[in-house]
């Protein structure tokens, strides 16, 4: 949880995201959802890297898997450990 500043969102799938103290402070929870994407956002700006999180039953519609994530998501749940495919660039 951290205080609510100028521009931070509350979460719209967490239930009564925000906490208002009794001297009027508010604070917004944090799930790690949110701050997987957040984080992710900040180090593809800084030109790092991007990653997210994502599920065959997201909550939030924007995390739903591609095709390859799809696949992958189903062999986890039958028990593999890992998934990979190569991609070969014909000339």
């Amino acid at each position: 949880m951290s205080k609510k500043k100028k521009g931070v969102e509350s979460n719209p799938y967490l239930k009564n995201p925000d906490i208002e103290t009794t001297d009027g402070k508010i604070y917004t929870k944090r799930n790690p959802a949110l701050m997987t994407r957040e984080i992710s956002e900040y180090s593809e700006k800084e030109g790092l890297f991007k990653f997210r999180i994502t599920s065959l039953k997201p909550l939030n519609p924007n995390n739903k898997p591609d095709a390859f994530e799809t696949e992958a998501l189903k062999l986890f749940e039958k028990g593999e450990k890992r998934y990979s495919i190569m991609k070969i660039k014909m000339a």
